[in-house]
């Protein structure tokens, strides 16, 4: 996910307020549409035990050792890769 800085988000608004969530650019169609994510906050403990793991588990994949998809997916949806 990409964090927005004001001057994106200004563009953003601006597209969705005028009800031209699709665009064109670069002679490609874009559709913007508003997905709901869940923001659940993990004690800090739990956090800083999941951040090692995902850690560790990058670094067995940036070394071609062995892993699986679920902890590549639990990476990709906490924002970790």
């Amino acid at each position: 996910m990409k964090k927005l800085n004001a001057h994106e988000a200004s563009l953003i608004k601006e597209i969705i307020d005028e009800n031209n969530a699709t665009f064109e650019m670069e002679n490609q169609l874009y559709n913007v549409s508003m997905i709901k994510a869940s923001m659940k906050k993990l004690p800090k403990e739990a956090c800083t035990k999941k951040q090692q793991r995902f850690e560790q588990t990058k670094q067995n994949i940036l070394n071609g050792e062995s892993f699986s998809i679920d902890e590549v997916v639990e990476m990709m949806d906490c924002g970790a890769l």
